[in-house]
C-alpha cells in the first residue's frame, strides 16, 4: 500500500493495485479542416506534449470538404478541392506526430461527401480516388472505419452519428446502442449516464468539435455561438475493457486536464 496524508487529522491508504495506469485514449472531434481552429489544435498539441496518450480517435468530418458539397456554396471558396485536401493532410501528419500507438479514423458525413460526389457527378473516378488514398490513412497504418459503421474502443461503441441532428441526439444513439456510446456530428458537448432495468449503467457522449466558428457560413452565426462548443475527450480504458469518458471543454483558450491548466 501506499500511505497519503488526508490533511491534518487522517490518513488514507490507497492500495498499489488501484494507481495502476489505464490505457488513455484522446477523441478528437469534427475538425472541418482547413476551416478548423489553430487555436484549439495548438491547445491540445501542448496537452499531449504532457499527458501520454496511447490511443487517438479521430470521430469523422475532419477535412470539411467544402468544395465538393451538394450544397450551395460561397463562390470564393468554391473550387479549392485540392488547397483543402493539402492542408488536411498536413494537420492529419501533425496528429500523426503526437506519436499514438494506434490510430482510428472514424469517417463522418463530409468524408462520405467524397464517395457521394463520385457517385453522382464522376462514376469514372470510383475506385481511382478515395478518402483514404487522399488523406493517406492506410499509407500512415490507421485503422478505418466507414462511415454508418462503428468501431469498439474496449467496451465502448464509437461511431460519427446515428441520422440525428440536435440536443436529443445523444440519447437517441443511446436508445439505438443500448451501451456505450461515443457520437460526433453535433457540435456540442453533452454527456450522460442511464441505467437499465437490470441497474446497468451506460454512458453517452459527445465531445464538441474543433472548428473556427468563425469561418461558418452556412447557419446563423448566433445559434453557432450557441449550441456549439469547442472541446475535444479523454478516455481512460480498464482492463475489463469499460472506458472512463471526461468531456475537455476549451473556454477562453484554455482546458483542463488531469488537473493540469493548459492555455495558448
Amino acid at each position: 500500500s501506499v500511505l497519503y496524508r488526508g490533511g491534518d487529522t487522517h490518513n488514507r491508504r490507497v492500495d498499489e493495485v488501484n494507481l495502476k495506469r489505464l490505457r488513455k485514449v484522446l477523441f478528437l472531434t469534427d475538425t472541418h479542416s482547413p476551416y478548423h481552429s489553430k487555436e484549439a489544435y495548438n491547445l491540445i498539441e501542448k496537452v499531449v506534449r504532457e499527458v501520454l496518450f496511447d490511443e487517438v480517435v479521430v470521430g469523422g468530418d475532419f477535412p470539411d470538404f467544402y468544395s465538393i458539397s451538394a450544397h450551395s456554396k460561397n463562390p470564393s471558396r468554391a473550387g479549392k478541392f485540392e488547397e483543402e485536401v493539402v492542408v488536411t493532410n498536413a494537420l492529419l501528419r501533425r496528429v500523426e506526430s503526437w506519436g499514438f500507438a494506434k490510430k482510428h479514423y472514424v469517417m463522418g458525413n463530409h468524408e462520405d461527401r467524397l464517395d457521394r460526389y463520385i457517385q453522382d457527378r464522376a462514376p469514372e473516378m470510383n475506385g481511382i480516388v478515395s478518402c483514404d488514398g487522399l488523406l493517406q490513412l492506410t499509407k500512415h497504418k490507421w485503422v478505418i472505419t466507414p462511415y454508418k459503421d462503428h468501431t469498439m474502443i474496449g467496451r465502448l461503441y464509437v461511431t460519427h452519428d446515428v441520422g440525428k441532428a440536435g440536443p436529443s441526439a445523444v440519447k437517441d444513439a443511446l436508445n439505438s446502442y443500448q451501451d456505450n456510446i461515443i457520437i460526433n456530428h453535433l457540435h456540442r458537448i453533452s454527456y450522460m449516464v442511464e441505467g437499465n432495468a437490470k441497474g446497468v449503467p451506460h454512458v453517452a457522449a459527445c465531445f464538441g468539435w474543433l472548428g473556427d466558428v468563425r469561418q461558418v457560413d452556412y447557419m446563423f452565426r448566433v445559434k453557432a455561438n450557441r449550441d456549439w462548443a469547442l472541446g475535444f475527450g479523454v478516455g481512460y480504458v480498464r482492463d475489463n475493457g469499460f472506458v472512463y469518458l471526461q468531456p475537455v471543454p476549451i473556454v477562453e483558450g484554455s482546458c483542463c486536464v488531469e488537473g493540469k491548466l493548459f492555455t495558448v
